[in-house]
């Protein structure tokens, strides 16, 4: 409280430089490299879907599995599915 004493426009100055600079990250460059990235996640999620219905439960592992480690929610999800249920990967229990 006695920061806000002696600096009281401390925290709108901090407040205005978050908002400013995550403004800043919305260039076009990067919107097109989010863009390619999303197009290149959905090829492979998709590959992995198709793979999952033929029944090839070792092809959709391996398209899922990077998709999952950098996040991709659905890829987890499929993941958990294939693990769960014993398909495409070693069952150790």
């Amino acid at each position: 409280m006695q920061l806000l004493r002696i600096y009281p426009y401390s925290f709108l100055l901090f407040l205005f430089l978050v908002i400013v600079v995550g403004c800043a990250d919305n260039n076009d460059s990067s919107k097109a490299l989010k863009d390619d990235w999303n197009s290149i996640n959905a090829a492979n999620y998709n590959k992995g879907l198709e793979a999952y219905k033929r029944k090839d439960y070792a092809t959709a592992l391996e398209k899922w599995t990077p998709l999952a480690e950098k996040g991709f929610a659905k890829a987890q999800i499929n993941l958990a599915l294939l693990y769960s249920t014993g398909r495409g990967v070693a069952i150790d229990y």
